[in-house]
């Protein structure tokens, strides 16, 4: 069964394990600066987008960052990929990142219109399946699943690990004179979508 057939499938090997690593210490070592910056009160607005924040709806007092550079920098790398697997031209949206812990639980959603397609990419940590309409997916180190986000019901259950990272990358359909979910370029925070999110 493929990707039409099923709604999602995996990218085994997405990228190699030296960047997957990489991207691991990377943005583990970004939460460790945001906490600081936040206790030291060297940050005053409170939460900013640009360090990443812990007040995300979906999954409270978790760490998350929406756009980091990186991470949308992997978006548009991972374009011709994901476009291979569903068959389509797309363009990228935004990444979405998060640090899991222990008891955190993703609640059953459908993504919203600019995640059209979406994927999610195991980093490092330990292991959560993600349910794709009651299917689980477990995905290995370096692995993505490619699904159809507005269509399927997805979530994660109740994370019995200590540390999961994950980043999401998120695309649409292509079209003339799109932009990245309301953004002129990849890499600015979510204030420049003109827009009210819901990640």
């Amino acid at each position: 069964m493929n990707f039409d057939t099923k709604g999602f499938e995996v990218i085994k090997n997405s990228v190699s394990i030296d960047i997957v690593d990489f991207l691991f210490e990377y943005f583990s070592r970004k939460r460790d600066v945001a906490k600081l910056l936040y206790e030291r009160k060297y940050v005053l607005h409170n939460p900013t987008h640009m360090i990443g924040y812990w007040n995300d709806s979906q999954t409270p007092n978790t760490y998350s960052h929406y756009g980091d550079i990186a991470f949308d920098t992997l978006l548009e790398h991972m374009l011709p990929a994901v476009e291979e697997v569903v068959g389509m031209k797309l363009i990228s949206s935004y990444s979405y990142a998060r640090i899991y812990k222990h008891g955190d639980e993703l609640m059953r959603h459908r993504d919203r219109p600019d995640c059209e397609i979406s994927t999610t990419m195991f980093l490092g940590g330990d292991e959560w399946a993600i349910y794709m309409e009651g299917e689980p997916v477990l995905l290995q180190k370096g692995e993505m699943c490619v699904y159809k986000g507005c269509d399927l019901v997805h979530w994660r259950n109740k994370f019995e690990g200590e540390k999961c990272v994950q980043v999401f990358l998120h695309y649409q359909p292509f079209k003339e004179n799109a932009k990245h979910d309301g953004r002129e370029i990849l890499g600015l925070p979510p204030e420049f979508c003109g827009n009210t999110l819901d990640f």
